[in-house]
């Protein structure tokens, strides 16, 4: 790994209240110490590696964390809904994130004809009383990641989608399903095909879908299945993490994150409640990403 140049935490965007349609978010500088954290300050760590593939944008590394509401049917309260009904707000901040993030990414060069854009986008699993996280059920199911790609893109969305049958995804998947607790672990790439009409030229883009355990696993740097793994293995140039709130009443987009709650002094980091933070890291690429994008997807319709 190269060697890394601290990024220092400036303000996150005042005041930012973006609705997306119906569903409103806030931005949010406490991820909460614990693995949903985590997970964004390890993948903001991997952005400073000199080696690493994330893109940068004027706001910073195109890496960034969504905390979904919790819903009746997070804690088994409430009966299974439609996957369309219970994800539509997330899908709209899914879809801004991804069409800012694809039109970054071109101003910057772009990829070679026949070069997939690549982004990892993951969710977590069970935990304690949460038995139906949302974030992993949305990142579950083909049909969330293709409705946002279609609200992102609308008709520069080629019809269809193909799931790449990648080694590097089965490998990863082995790696991790052999480890205690390992079923929990989904993953899968999904190959989208969108017009750019700046270019006038088709840009193949690969969605890889990660569901993670919440357990010390996801965040070990020398654990198969990590996030550090799924970074490696898939060399993204960009990524969208997900978890639940279930005290939030609205998405919350998280700006910064610190090692608070990480023990990141072994080779194998793992969660050490109540441990006081000593870095932060922050980008503000994903809040720009809704606030400028955002309107656009709310006012998009069928057939629009």
């Amino acid at each position: 790994m190269g060697s890394r140049q601290r990024q220092r935490p400036g303000a996150p965007i005042a005041g930012l209240r973006r609705d997306i349609g119906n569903s409103p978010a806030t931005t949010s500088t406490d991820p909460g110490a614990y693995y949903c954290e985590h997970t964004l300050y390890s993948t903001l760590s991997n952005a400073e590696d000199l080696d690493s593939s994330i893109r940068h944008d004027a706001s910073g590394a195109m890496a960034g964390f969504l905390h979904i509401p919790g819903d009746p049917q997070t804690t088994g309260a409430g009966a299974p809904q439609a996957q369309a009904q219970r994800h539509e707000g997330t899908r709209r901040f899914v879809a801004a994130a991804f069409r800012s993030w694809f039109q970054q990414i071109q101003l910057q060069g772009g990829h070679e004809p026949g070069e997939p854009m690549r982004i990892l986008f993951s969710g977590y699993g069970a935990f304690q009383s949460i038995t139906d996280n949302p974030s992993g059920d949305f990142v579950a199911h083909a049909e969330n990641i293709q409705a946002a790609m279609r609200l992102a893109f609308g008709d520069n969305l080629r019809e269809g989608m193909e799931q790449v049958e990648s080694r590097r995804d089965g490998q990863f998947v082995e790696r991790a399903q052999a480890t205690p607790g390992g079923g929990e672990y989904m993953t899968s790439t999904w190959r989208f095909r969108v017009y750019d009409p700046t270019t006038r030229q088709e840009q193949l883009v690969d969605v890889t879908a990660l569901r993670m355990p919440v357990r010390d696993q996801a965040i070990d740097p020398t654990a198969n299945g990590s996030i550090h793994d799924a970074l490696r293995t898939v060399q993204p140039d960009a990524v969208l993490s997900m978890g639940v709130a279930t005290s939030a009443t609205e998405h919350r987009i998280e700006t910064q994150a610190t090692n608070a709650g990480l023990d990141t002094t072994q080779p194998s980091w793992h969660h050490a409640s109540g441990r006081q933070g000593t870095d932060t890291l922050q980008s503000l690429s994903l809040s720009e990403a809704v606030r400028t994008q955002g309107p656009v997807i709310a006012s998009w319709r069928p057939g629009s």
